[in-house]
């Protein structure tokens, strides 16, 4: 390898690996049993049922790292649907679409 090339790789390759690692912790991340549990106390709703997959918009901004989709019905048998949103060290938030 030339010296132009290692100087290169050793620059980039770091600034690679931290950026992606970054990226990684910054994604939203569903967490099922946690929606289920604040919905199923904090709501009347019933028959709920729980997205597995992690919504990437719908709640504040990046301190939510956990977002989970979910739906249920309502006593007047109506379809309810919405997302819960949860940071580091924060209670969770029911956002009603």
């Amino acid at each position: 390898m030339t010296p132009g090339k290692k100087f290169l790789v050793t620059i980039f390759a770091p600034i690679a690996i931290v950026g992606g690692g970054n990226l990684w912790l910054m994604s939203p991340r569903p967490d099922p049993q946690g929606a289920f549990d604040t919905v199923s106390k904090t709501t009347n709703l019933h028959d709920v049922k729980i997205d597995p997959k992690g919504p990437w918009a719908g709640c504040g901004g990046h301190a939510d790292f956990w977002r989970t989709r979910f739906s249920g019905i309502n006593d007047r048998g109506q379809t309810v649907k919405g997302i819960v949103c949860k940071g580091l060290g924060t209670s969770s938030t029911i956002r009603y679409e």
